[in-house]
């Protein structure tokens, strides 16, 4: 059975899309965390100065009420720096105007870039993305990466990766190809060694994130798995590449199409993919030796999807635990336009406060995982010979398959009509035809490994869990 991207594929996996912008009030009702997550990257509050508003095209200026006006703009005029240098420093910094002036320009940057870019070649929004929108977190992640041999216990709970190349590449149960992420932001694992690390080296807010034991929990056979690539587990020396763990926001984009082509639906579609993959990472982890992990502790995933200049971020969590199975939502919170400055501005707040969570929050969330997870397995060790009982993550043998699944491309993404792939190939038509036949036999839950398709060279960790009853779909409605 060939493997494909489409809206059957994500609903028989557990994974909703929805498109409209969430209020606030209704997230918190299906995801505390995710409603926390909102509120923080939507965080608004005096992100531009007076002057610079001034020099805002009118244009801008009217997408705003006279409330969310009052709301972003810094209330005080910036004191002249010769004549009033005391109430100066103090206006810098108590409305952290090297940040404001930093986003600013980068914002501006962003829309003249995007302005000149009327070619459907998505390389051009690709060196877009890479080079202005998250340029900053990429060379931040590439200073630390340089910095490795200086692998101080400081340094090393700092280090985050960003990735555009590594793919996870996971075959399940279920027809959904492997996700493969324009880019993908995760936590930096370090090889633990004698001279690493200094004298916290074994203070374990700092451990926990080592291959060593990050491997040791994994090799226990209970459900953690902290990485969806094979190679963390491998028994080569590992490259910079393939240190990251517990993936925490995905990112895709195409070139600029028209609204609800199936350009833009592919984008949404291998977000929810790859969220999902992440998500059930979090949720493994929050297991922490019980039967199943508590709902509303299992921390969301932010996506990013861009259209051409098309900008939306989304939430992804976990809405439900049904018979040891988990279910996935994706839900949009923000939309703007690359070509508007007041917009890039948004999206360089999101993408710090983003940092700052996953550093700040997510970070010390998952230490404490593993923490629960290593003294499950401790004390059980204390009273039993094998691990046979300890609680296992929920539904990792009956959803996961060892083999070798298909990536996310275009030979296998199926529109929301049900057309076949954006290139024009007809397996997906033909595949789909063979789903048919499959629903009509009553076999549907079937699947011969032999007949999955051509293998890959990426990960045969299937770490990216199945809901996962029919009856839950997909939504996919037009923006306003």
């Amino acid at each position: 059975m060939g493997r494909v991207l489409s809206v059957d594929a994500l609903e028989d996996a557990g994974i909703e899309i929805v498109e409209k912008v969430a209020p606030l009030a209704k997230l918190i009702k299906e995801s505390p965390q995710a409603s926390i997550l909102a509120r923080h990257l939507l965080d608004f509050e005096n992100i531009i100065s007076k002057e610079h508003w001034n020099e805002l095209d009118r244009q801008e200026k009217q997408t705003l009420s006279e409330t969310e006006a009052d709301h972003i703009v810094i209330p005080e005029k910036q004191p002249n720096k010769k004549a009033e240098r005391r109430k100066y420093t103090g206006y810098t910094d108590k409305y952290d105007i090297k940040r404001c002036e930093a986003n600013f320009e980068i914002a501006a940057s962003i829309k003249r870039r995007a302005d000149k870019i009327r070619s459907e070649d998505e390389q051009r929004w690709s060196e877009t993305m890479k080079g202005l929108v998250f340029g900053r977190l990429i060379e931040r992640a590439r200073r630390q990466e340089g910095a490795m041999h200086k692998q101080k216990a400081e340094n090393v709970v700092k280090r985050f990766r960003v990735d555009t190349l590594h793919q996870y590449c996971q075959k399940t149960f279920f027809h959904l190809t492997a996700p493969k992420p324009d880019l993908y932001f995760g936590f930096h694992a370090y090889v633990q060694g004698d001279n690493e690390t200094g004298p916290l080296r074994g203070d374990d807010y700092v451990e926990n994130f080592s291959v060593t034991r990050l491997s040791q929990l994994y090799e226990a056979d209970v459900g953690f798995v902290p990485s969806p690539c094979k190679e963390f587990f491998g028994l080569k020396e590992l490259k910079i590449k393939d240190l990251t763990c517990f993936p925490w926001a995905v990112c895709e984009w195409k070139h600029e199409g028209k609204i609800d082509t199936r350009d833009e639906k592919k984008a949404y579609y291998q977000a929810a993919n790859g969220a999902a993959v992440c998500l059930t990472l979090f949720a493994n982890a929050a297991v922490g030796g019980r039967p199943f992990p508590i709902l509303h502790d299992i921390r969301p995933v932010v996506c990013m999807t861009f259209t051409g200049p098309k900008a939306k971020v989304w939430v992804a969590y976990v809405t439900e635990v049904e018979d040891g199975r988990y279910r996935y939502r994706m839900r949009c919170i923000w939309e703007g336009s690359l070509r508007n400055i007041l917009d890039n501005v948004k999206l360089c707040v999101i993408i710090e406060n983003l940092h700052f969570w996953a550093m700040n929050h997510l970070r010390p969330w998952l230490t404490s995982c593993i923490d629960q997870w290593r003294r499950s397995i401790e004390e059980r060790e204390d009273t039993e010979s094998s691990f046979g009982k300890i609680g296992r993550a929920a539904t990792w043998g009956s959803f996961v398959s060892r083999d070798d699944g298909h990536l996310d491309d275009d030979d296998s993404y199926e529109g929301s009509d049900g057309e076949e792939g954006s290139d024009g190939d007809e397996n997906s038509e033909t595949e789909e035809d063979e789903n048919d036949d499959s629903d009509e036999s009553g076999d549907e839950d079937e699947e011969d490994p032999d007949e999955s398709g051509d293998e890959c060279d990426g990960c045969d960790c299937a770490c990216h869990n199945g809901v996962y009853s029919k009856t839950f779909s997909i939504r996919n409605r037009r923006m306003s």
